[in-house]
C-alpha cells in the first residue's frame, strides 16, 4: 500500500465490508466517473460508531475547530492512519472505501471549515499534495482506481506558478455527500514507526 517514507505500517487483517443499506445509498454514484479506492481513519474511540452509522458529515452546528466539515479520504495509508492516533506497536483500524470523486475541484492549501462544498459543476474537493502515489502504477479494477505505489515526490512543482503542485504532504479528498461513497474493506494495521504529520480530521462522533 501506498506509505510516507520513516513512518512504517504492517498489515494485520483484511475484512471485506457490506454495511446494510450503505451500497444502495451508493448505487446512483456509481455512474459518476473518476471512482477511487481511498483509506480514511478515525479516532480508535470512534470506530464502533463508523461501523454501526458510517461516516458522517459534521452537522452544522458541531464545533469545527477548523477543520474540514466534509469526509476525508486519503490515497496513502500513512496519512489516515496518522488520525487514528496509536503509539508505536499499537494498532490501527483503517477503512478503505470506494469514493465517487467525479470532477475534483482542486485547492493547493488545506480544506478547512471555510470550504463548506465543492464550487458549483464540481462533485468533490481536492487538498494537492507533494508527496503522490505514481500515476502510471495504479490499477483499474471494475472502474474503480486502485493506488499501489511507489511514491512520487513532486515537491519541485511548488515553485512552479503554473503547476498544480500541493503545499500539503499528501493529497486530502473531501466530499459533502453521505451516499457518495461506499466502505469496501477493513483493514487492521501494526504501528513500527511514526513521523509525525498534522492531518484534518473529519468523522462526527455521535
Amino acid at each position: 500500500m501506498p506509505n510516507l517514507d520513516g513512518y512504517k505500517l504492517k498489515v494485520k487483517d483484511v475484512f471485506s465490508l457490506d454495511r446494510h443499506g450503505e451500497g444502495v445509498k451508493y448505487g446512483p454514484f456509481t455512474k459518476l466517473h473518476n471512482k477511487q479506492l481511498l483509506w480514511h481513519g478515525s479516532p480508535r474511540f470512534s470506530n464502533r460508531t463508523v461501523l454501526r452509522e458510517g461516516l458522517r458529515v459534521a452537522p452544522p452546528f458541531a464545533p469545527s475547530l477548523g477543520k474540514t466539515n466534509g469526509i476525508c479520504f486519503y490515497d496513502l495509508a500513512n496519512a489516515a492512519a496518522q488520525i487514528c492516533g496509536p503509539a508505536p506497536g499499537q494498532t490501527a483500524i483503517l477503512v478503505l472505501a470506494e469514493v465517487a470523486l467525479g470532477d475534483v475541484e482542486q485547492k493547493r492549501v488545506l480544506i478547512d471549515d471555510t470550504v463548506e462544498a465543492p464550487a458549483k459543476f464540481y462533485h468533490s474537493l481536492q487538498s494537492i499534495g507533494a508527496i503522490v502515489p505514481d500515476a502510471e502504477k495504479s490499477m483499474d479494477v471494475g472502474g474503480v482506481k486502485w493506488h499501489l505505489g511507489p511514491l512520487a515526490d513532486e515537491h519541485t512543482k511548488l515553485d512552479d506558478p503554473g503547476s498544480l503542485g500541493g503545499q500539503q504532504p499528501y493529497n486530502m479528498f473531501v466530499v459533502h455527500d453521505e451516499s457518495q461513497f461506499c466502505m469496501r474493506y477493513i483493514v487492521t494495521v501494526e504501528f513500527s514507526g511514526m513521523k509525525p504529520i498534522v492531518a484534518a480530521q473529519n468523522t462526527v462522533q455521535v
